[in-house]
């Protein structure tokens, strides 16, 4: 975010600055991204239970965001990021915008058997991203909730659950 700060700085001040057009073109391209995508993405990545959504909704944007060059290079860097969205962790998202039919499906996609090969993540570029976030829940998703209450006993504690 440092480097995004810097740039958009830089866009600020340009006029100042004795910058070759090169250099002109490269900080606007990357200020126009940053400000109008990556600074709500930054700014809300500090709540957990939006993560999921918020990424998924990112990559979505990725795609339809004008300089695909720019997309493709933040995309990339992303990805290697989300491996936390997993079938496991993927019961994780919490997040009230999500609405109730897609919260339907996952608590349907419960019931999928698990996948045999290797672990479903987002990481790589032979996965395809999907905007649904019940395509990674699994019987390893409901498997993540009974480990956890098998250690910590929250389930048996809360009547509520």
């Amino acid at each position: 975010m440092a480097k995004a700060i810097y740039c958009l700085k830089l866009q600020m001040l340009k006029s100042q600055l004795s910058l070759t057009g090169r250099e002109k073109a490269g900080v606007e391209r990357v200020a126009l991204f940053v400000a109008l995508v990556y600074c709500k993405q930054w700014h809300e990545a500090p709540i957990s239970v939006k993560a999921p959504l918020n990424d998924v909704l990112f990559l979505e944007i990725l795609k339809t965001y004008p300089d695909q060059t720019v997309a493709k290079a933040a995309e990339q860097a992303l990805r290697r990021h989300l491996w936390y969205v997993s079938e496991e962790n993927a019961g994780l998202a919490f997040d009230s915008r999500i609405d109730v039919e897609e919260k339907k499906q996952m608590v349907k996609a419960l019931d999928k058997p698990a996948s045999k090969k290797e672990l479903k993540r987002l990481e790589g570029k032979k996965m395809k991203m999907s905007s649904s976030l019940s395509s990674f829940v699994t019987s390893k998703t409901r498997s993540f909730f009974q480990k956890l209450d098998a250690d910590e006993g929250f389930l048996a504690k809360d009547p509520a659950l």
